[in-house]
């Protein structure tokens, strides 16, 4: 079915509580670009971003890259990564920003640039807004079936522990029964049925 997102919005409202659009997920961006809020090139801005991502990444020490190993490096990575570059620099005493206020390090520069490009034409709402809709349309509901699978996988262990610790309490009855005919305590049986021969 329709999965909404409820959007609060001031877009032409005073006050954020005025204003509540409920859009399909998938519709995000149509309904952004509909509203000029994205340009219609937004796709090849966010490739060429893509690109410089490949590149920023491989000047990135090898734990940073460790840390982003396998992952899509998307905006709030960008955040991450600038954070972290901050606070490394600054641990080492270095000045992480000049005179004039931009960064000093030529890869914090890097990794701004692709910072402020995301910035630019709100390319970072709508691959937000792409993220957003997958999560919802594809990894939800392959989560959701995972975990129905796994719930059934955990109940029939969960029948079969129950049904062989039945078998487990018939075989001792049975066992014990065997003992008490054959007149022995069923500790050492061999040593005991030796003892009922002499």
């Amino acid at each position: 079915g329709r999965q909404d997102v409820g959007c609060a919005s001031s877009w032409g409202s005073n006050r954020m509580s005025d204003v509540h659009i409920d859009i399909p997920c998938e519709q995000i961006n149509t309904w952004l670009l509909q509203r000029g809020k994205l340009k219609k090139k937004w796709q090849n801005n966010l490739r060429d971003i893509q690109a410089k991502i490949k590149e920023a990444r491989k000047l990135l020490d090898v734990e940073m890259q460790e840390k982003f190993e396998g992952d899509a490096i998307g905006y709030f990575e960008v955040l991450k990564i600038i954070s972290t570059l901050e606070t490394e620099a600054k641990q080492q005493g270095k000045n992480v920003k000049t005179f004039f206020g931009g960064y000093s390090s030529d890869l914090l520069r890097t990794w701004d640039e692709i910072r402020q490009d995301y910035l630019k034409d709100n390319i970072y709402i709508a691959e937000s807004g792409r993220t957003l809709g997958q999560r919802l349309k594809y990894d939800i509901p392959r989560m959701k079936k995972l975990v129905v699978e796994s719930a059934k996988q955990i109940a029939d262990l969960q029948r079969k522990v129950t049904d062989k610790e039945k078998l487990s309490k018939n075989w001792r009855v049975k066992f014990r029964a065997k003992c008490d005919e054959l007149g022995i305590r069923g500790v050492n049986v061999a040593r005991e049925l030796q003892g009922t021969l002499r």
